[in-house]
């Protein structure tokens, strides 16, 4: 299991109906949890990897898993300012903190694109790679997260766009996926909302 799937919230956790392509017979429900067949995993694998372009333990594709995917696909890419804010900003939503995280892929994006005098900018693997794990807490990617995403990147990209297999784009797939797969019940059970704090009770984490 990976470490970006141990740290899901409860409210994470995968409705009952089977996922695309996973077949009413084969997945059996004990007091009332559903429970996959090791043949409905594979093949839940399988979709998953066509849809998303990537391999990954079946389930909801998270922010982490994503992040690292973009360290997979395009890590000898000289890490850009667009990179950079589309980085912090996925970083903020699942920490669920408009700063994002001290020491995370997002602030060492930043610093690295930011300051002044940095003699060698990283490549985009460098700073992506294991950013799961340097990610207090993870969450699993909506449409609301990716378009935020989206924003970050394009203001920070000549003429506005997002590439290809880049930050963005991936969540972009990634959330696409969760919806299609049924990992996205709605308002009620949402798994875009923020812990609530003492404070300010519940937070919206999309």
């Amino acid at each position: 299991m990976s470490s970006s799937q141990e740290r899901r919230h409860a409210g994470h956790i995968e409705p009952e109906r089977p996922a695309v392509g996973v077949s009413e017979e084969t997945a059996t429900k004990t007091k009332g949890v559903s429970i996959l067949t090791m043949a409905d995993q594979e093949s839940r694998s399988a979709i998953k990897e066509e849809s998303v372009g990537f391999e990954v333990p079946p389930g909801p594709v998270t922010i982490g898993e994503a992040l690292e995917n973009v360290a997979s696909k395009i890590g000898d890419k000289t890490l850009t300012k667009g990179d950079a804010r589309a980085i912090q900003s996925a970083e903020a939503i699942a920490a669920c903190s408009p700063s994002g995280v001290k020491g995370g892929p997002g602030s060492e994006a930043l610093a690295a694109v930011d300051s002044k005098g940095v003699k060698r900018v990283p490549k985009i693997g460098e700073v992506l790679t294991d950013a799961a794990a340097r990610l207090p807490d993870d969450k699993i990617v909506t449409p609301v997260d990716a378009a935020r995403v989206v924003s970050a990147e394009s203001r920070n990209t000549a003429g506005g766009r997002i590439e290809k297999g880049g930050v963005a784009s991936t969540l972009q797939q990634a959330a696409a996926y969760n919806q299609n797969a049924g990992f996205l019940p709605g308002a009620d059970g949402d798994p875009g909302q923020c812990p609530p704090t003492a404070a300010s009770g519940p937070r919206t984490r999309g």
